[in-house]
């Protein structure tokens, strides 16, 4: 199975993309990075994951020094 990755600076552009491949792909992942462990920088608001719904499975790459920061920020928003 070939999964489809999306790296992008928004989430408006990361929810477009979704929305190109979600009808070819049931697994889309979506790359996260910070500028720390490799060059460039994505959205970086997590917690607008949480709005993102498709019917792919949608899994996130932390390409980030410490993941740890990004997840407990994904889980405050959601209680």
């Amino acid at each position: 199975m070939i999964i489809p990755g999306i790296l992008e600076d928004t989430f408006e552009k990361v929810e477009q993309k979704v929305r190109l491949i979600e009808d070819f792909s049931p697994t889309i992942q979506i790359d996260v990075t910070d500028d720390t462990l490799i060059q460039g920088k994505t959205f970086l608001e997590i917690e607008k994951l949480g709005s993102l719904r498709s019917p792919s499975d949608i899994t996130i790459h932390f390409m980030v020094e410490n993941p740890i920061n990004f997840i407990n920020k994904s889980n405050d928003k959601n209680t």
